[in-house]
């Protein structure tokens, strides 16, 4: 685990994590001040929602058809190939790529213009996974939608399902997080609960080989304040009011993460930040998250080379994020 101070109130974690980087992946979208979303790069999959599937090399706005303009946007979360947009009425929009049916449509054709998800229109906040959606209402129950191979949508099966559906026994949820095959909800009272892939949940030991398709709590993990994880490792991070990070799940470069940590990290560890070293392996990839005061994300997987006076780094497909926040993080890291 490595970590890179930026202020005392703003830190990127780098977790190692093992990926099939493509630039495919790199779309990368932005919410103007009047409620307008701006997206930009890779569209094969109609992404971008500007109702094409060109690559756009300058910020293209997301429609709901051809003529008509998606407006009144306050949160996007973009997925594998895809996103996910909260407007301010509490209905969700959805474009991109729907194989599993992580579009929340009802169906699992692709779509270039923004559509909006069926059945959940009292939402606060949304998270985009790999394969599945999450969404939370006002009441505090969440929802969730499209893959469910490992019992990621917490609905008690291993069915997909191409509308939401109810988490089941979880209430007063006020924040989810959507990883590759698992998912995770924080509570009002700080308690983090976990379900779907058995390795990921933060929960199991080494010993543990059956997936969670019900919530179970983190135990582990008390007075938490944040959650975010990694849409296509695996990796999750949690922070406290006080700033400390917890992290679990993939870690597949031990020797370069806690120690003698084995190659998965089963159970929430502390962060602490590492002894300063004086090289960087050529190309490393990690997911890097960004902490600011009361928000966590989860910003894409990334790369460096060099040495401690000279770090080259580079931000591949920053997956979920608010560009105006993106952009002091890139030069403070840039700059150790």
């Amino acid at each position: 685990m490595h970590i890179f101070p930026t202020e005392k109130r703003n830190f990127a974690y780098c977790v190692r994590c093992s990926v099939n980087i493509s630039s495919i992946f790199n779309s990368a979208y932005a919410i103007k001040s009047d409620g307008t979303v701006w997206a930009w790069g890779a569209n094969l999959f109609g992404q971008l929602g500007d109702g094409t599937i060109t690559n756009r090399s300058t910020p293209v706005q997301v429609k709901e058809d051809v003529a008509i303009v998606l407006t009144d946007v306050v949160s996007v979360s973009a997925g594998y190939y895809y996103a996910l947009f909260l407007k301010s009425d509490g209905t969700v929009w959805s474009c991109g790529y729907n194989y599993s049916g992580q579009l929340g449509n009802g169906t699992t054709s692709n779509t270039s213009y923004a559509t909006q998800v069926n059945g959940i229109n009292d939402v606060v906040h949304i998270s985009a996974g790999t394969s599945h959606s999450m969404a939370v209402e006002s009441d505090g129950t969440a929802w969730a939608w499209g893959e469910n191979n490992r019992g990621q949508l917490g609905d008690g099966t291993k069915i997909n399902r191409l509308s939401p559906v109810m988490v089941n026994g979880l209430s007063d949820a006020k924040m989810v997080a959507s990883g590759s095959q698992c998912s995770f909800a924080l509570k009002s009272d700080g308690t983090v609960f976990s379900w779907g892939y058995f390795p990921a949940l933060g929960v199991n030991s080494a010993n543990s080989l059956t997936d969670s398709l019900i919530p179970v709590q983190i135990n582990k993990l008390r007075n938490i304040k944040s959650i975010t994880s990694g849409a296509t490792c695996n990796v999750s991070v949690a922070i406290t009011p006080d700033g400390s990070a917890w992290a679990w799940g993939s870690d597949m470069y031990p020797h370069l993460g806690f120690g003698d940590t084995p190659f998965r990290v089963y159970m929430p560890i502390k962060i602490n930040e590492p002894e300063k070293k004086s090289t960087v392996e050529p190309y490393q990839f990690s997911a890097v998250f960004e902490i600011d005061q009361d928000q966590i994300r989860f910003l894409g997987m990334e790369s460096f080379q060099g040495d401690e006076n000279n770090l080259e780094w580079f931000l591949d497909f920053p997956w979920s994020l608010f560009i105006a926040s993106l952009v002091p993080f890139i030069t403070m890291v840039g700059m150790r």
